[in-house]
């Protein structure tokens, strides 16, 4: 329901090769797409697991994805 144009941030599970439906929905919709790699506390479920994830590393994409919007 974004319009066009909007930015999706994506906390994916590090090394995941695989599901790229986010990047796939974020690109058909045309929005910029953003990703940040964390490590799944436990189990393998992408959908349903919780993350543990850097929140220097999540201050830095939320910067770019900010700054991105300026230029």
């Amino acid at each position: 329901f974004m319009p066009e144009g909007g930015k999706v941030l994506e906390i994916r599970f590090r090394g995941d090769k695989h599901n790229n439906c986010y990047f796939s929905l974020a690109s058909a919709m045309r929005h910029e797409y953003w990703y940040l790699q964390a490590d799944p506390e436990k189990g393998l479920d992408t959908h349903a697991g919780n993350v543990r994830l850097d929140p220097e590393e999540l201050d830095r994409v939320l910067k770019d994805m900010e700054e991105a919007g300026k230029a």
